[in-house]
């Protein structure tokens, strides 16, 4: 549905009947002036009336200018890491999201939020001839400026496509070819780097002889406004944020064409980074950011593609914040995203009492998201002396001979495990503790049945703050069976059902095999939430198993 704002304050441009003439090259939107030669029997202005936009939301906000709408985006969390355990979260939500529009007048006023066209804002007044699209004629207005010459002047009694656009600002860029293509071919050209947006009027309109003026002209924004919050409320101690610097949008595109014909978007350009200032501010636990215009369109409610950045000073203490792929954008509205600061240490019960584990796997790619399954969080695999296979090897391949997979197949001896490097003051678990482990925590069903989507779940206190993929493992053996073929590193057919996390616990040999204890998950029928938790004591030392550092204690 449409819905519709007018308010009081019009602009009717004084008309002046005199003809004059102009240079198309010399035009300077800073000044009122005549393309060329332009003499008719109408002379046209435009009433700037108020604003219209399509309820994209299907919510129906009424004459409440800053009402809220109905169907807001859910909560979603990024995590940026501040330690090997702990996370600075940043829960992102939209705090309002309404379509911006815009009035202008000898007193502009804002109908709602958005940005009024201000005195001394341009706009462009263009003229097709509805009976075959030809290009006409077009001039320049400014708001609060009456035209010294008049008005667009016509032939009268024809029917026109007038096109009404304005960037909101104090320019517009020079007419160009295209745009005095045929109407349906007319196009308009809008670059920015975030300070500008662009604002449409169409409609057909017949001048008589004399004074003329288009009635009801409601610009519509065609491009979004962005503005963020950063709440840190929520975080211990001192708290107050004092800076933020730099603070970046990710995915602005910065040109547009525009069909003029209906201001659809036929292309857009690469994707620019663009700067959004949250200037100087008294120290407190939330700080706005000045609006930013973003050209972009998400194509559904969940095809989020702007992402955001920025180091964020809260007690004397700077901390980056990332946020990938958060914010979803729609043309013509204006939306202010909050982001709310938390901190989540992660980790789980062992022996008794919370010791913190590292956020992901060794090797996994660090995406802002290590309590939601992905190939990203998978890691790499490892022997017991710390020889690395990469993620994307793991992933990627079939079986691998040893040379391939960069894993050497000699028995590995007591001690080796220091090989693997966890980071200062992170450890490999003992059997011992990943037994606690096992038996202590509250785990929960998985919900994804793929091979990337399944994993063990811990829960504390309410919220989950371990999670571990079911990431597989790779066993050296024979590549066929009854011994056939070589011996390889096989195949990780078992991601997605089972995984094997290295302990640094030693176990007897068998068959002059040297073995080490690990954690083993696997399904399970009997178990509530659907897999086993348990140590295992025979894991060949040169299989390829995961691994998931502890925090050591402070008197190890």
């Amino acid at each position: 549905m449409k819905s519709r704002y007018y308010y009081g304050a019009t602009l009717l441009f004084l008309i002046l009947l005199i003809s004059s003439c102009r240079s198309q090259n010399s035009e300077s939107s800073e000044y009122i002036t005549d393309s060329r030669a332009n003499i008719g029997d109408a002379s046209v202005v435009v009433n700037l009336l108020g604003s219209e936009f399509v309820d994209l939301d299907d919510n129906n906000p009424q004459a409440s200018a800053n009402k809220q709408l109905k169907k807001t985006e859910p909560a979603e969390t990024y995590y940026t890491l501040t330690s090997p355990s702990t996370l600075l979260a940043a829960e992102v939500s939209v705090e309002n999201s309404v379509p911006l529009k815009t009035s202008a007048g000898i007193n502009p006023v804002a109908v709602t939020q958005g940005p009024p066209l201000d005195i001394g804002h341009k706009f462009r007044l263009i003229a097709y001839r509805a009976s075959d699209n030809g290009f006409v004629d077009y001039k320049d207005f400014t708001v609060g400026t009456p035209s010294t010459n008049g008005g667009l002047r016509l032939p009268k009694d024809v029917i026109y496509r007038m096109v009404v656009y304005s960037y909101g600002t104090n320019s517009l860029p020079g007419l160009t070819g295209s745009e005095m293509s045929s109407f349906n071919a007319a196009t308009h050209s809008y670059s920015s780097n975030g300070q500008n947006g662009f604002l449409y009027f169409e409609q057909p309109f017949r001048p008589v002889e004399g004074d003329n003026t288009i009635p009801a002209v409601i610009l519509r924004h065609k491009i979004a406004q962005v503005t963020t919050k950063i709440n840190s409320s929520a975080l211990s101690g001192s708290n107050n944020i004092t800076a933020v610097s730099p603070a970046t949008l990710i995915g602005h595109n910065r040109i547009a064409v525009f069909n003029l014909s209906n201001a659809s978007v036929q292309s857009r350009s690469a994707p620019v980074n663009v700067t959004t200032t949250f200037g100087s501010q008294n120290p407190s636990t939330e700080w706005t950011s000045n609006p930013v215009f973003i050209n972009a369109a998400s194509t559904s409610p969940t095809n989020k593609i702007i992402s955001f950045s920025a180091n964020v000073t809260i007690g004397g203490v700077t901390k980056p914040i990332t946020v990938t792929n958060g914010f979803t954008i729609k043309p013509g509205f204006l939306t202010t995203y909050k982001i709310n600061l938390k901190e989540v240490t992660c980790g789980a019960l062992v022996n008794g009492i919370f010791r913190e584990f590292e956020c992901y796997n060794l090797g996994a790619t660090q995406n802002g998201k290590p309590f939601t399954p992905s190939a990203d969080i998978h890691g790499g695999k490892y022997q017991w002396n710390g020889k690395a296979m990469s993620q994307t090897k793991d992933q990627n391949s079939l079986n691998l001979f040893p040379n391939e997979a960069g894993f050497g197949t000699s028995n590995i001896p007591d001690g080796a495990y220091v090989g693997i490097i966890c980071p200062p003051g992170y450890r490999l678990p003992t059997s011992e503790e990943w037994t606690s482990f096992g038996n202590s925590n509250t785990f929960i069903a998985n919900t994804g049945s793929g091979t990337y989507d399944r994993g063990a779940i811990v829960r504390y206190n309410g919220k989950t703050t371990l999670f571990l993929p079911f990431a597989g493992s790779r066993k050296y053996d024979y590549e066929m069976s009854g011994q056939q073929g070589s011996k390889v590193f096989l195949n990780n057919s078992s991601r997605g059902s089972a995984g094997t996390y290295w302990s640094a616990t030693g176990s007897a040999n068998v068959s002059s095999t040297n073995n080490s204890h690990a954690l083993s998950l696997g399904p399970s029928s009997m178990n509530p939430f659907g897999y086993t938790v348990s140590v295992t004591l025979a894991n060949p030392r040169i299989m390829g198993a995961s691994v998931r550092c502890i925090k050591k204690l402070p008197n190890e």
